[in-house]
């Protein structure tokens, strides 16, 4: 597994060009997958159902 965290800057030592590279990089893979997470829980109202639900449901 790699680590997909973004780096942070502070008040004395900013980004450098590397990291900010890097922080790009990482969101292009974070937003395809966070895309797909909030059309689950905008437009489909999460997935979660309860015990009393899922039997109505099906």
């Amino acid at each position: 597994m790699k680590n997909n965290v973004h780096q942070k800057g502070y008040h004395n030592k900013p980004l450098t060009e590397k990291q900010k590279a890097n922080n790009t990089k990482k969101s292009k893979i974070r937003e395809r997958v966070e895309d797909v997470f909030g059309f689950m829980k905008q437009i489909m109202h999460g997935l979660a159902l309860k015990l009393i639900g899922f039997i109505k449901a099906t």
